[in-house]
């Protein structure tokens, strides 16, 4: 007979009966935070230009946006590739009338130096991963289509064919 609460290779059992009440009041007390919402203030974002220039990411953000953000990093599986095409990816961005740009994540800026140098697209350094946790990525490479307000409005695979097919209305 399966045991209900408690670890089982302990040998005891622990009623569960008060364990759902507990949660809803704890819910209800407001003692876990809901997750941000962006009508929440946002904390003030640091990253860097290509030549190591510090930037306000929300100034950056709506002097640049709409933009689509290729979130990626040299050491992700499948970064090569996502820079192999990086021709097709920022002529896809452009028929929706959508700027390209690569935020390089948690790296030191000279290896992303070494290899964004030479791809024919801008790019931003953070090196601390913030856009990262901003936006909730999970993959890296993965792009980002931000409004003006820098709200994520798509979350797209790092391929031209998803920008091509990506419906913007």
């Amino acid at each position: 007979m399966p045991r209900r609460g408690g670890n089982p290779s302990y040998g005891y059992t622990r009623p569960m009966k008060g364990v759902p009440i507990a949660l809803a009041a704890i819910l209800g007390a407001g003692l876990m935070a809901p997750l941000a919402s962006a009508s929440e203030p946002r904390t003030e974002v640091q990253v860097a230009q290509a030549d190591g220039t510090p930037v306000v990411w929300e100034r950056w953000v709506s002097r640049h946006a709409p933009v689509v953000l290729l979130v990626w990093a040299s050491w992700a599986p499948r970064a090569a590739d996502a820079l192999t095409k990086i021709d097709e990816l920022r002529a896809a961005c452009r028929a929706h009338g959508l700027q390209l740009t690569v935020v390089d994540v948690q790296e030191p800026r000279g290896d992303a130096q070494a290899v964004l140098s030479s791809a024919a697209a801008g790019w931003l350094h953070d090196r601390h991963g913030s856009i990262l946790k901003r936006y909730r990525v999970i993959r890296v490479p993965s792009l980002i289509v931000l409004d003006k307000a820098g709200d994520a409005v798509a979350r797209l695979e790092a391929t031209p064919a998803a920008i091509a097919g990506w419906n913007t209305h």
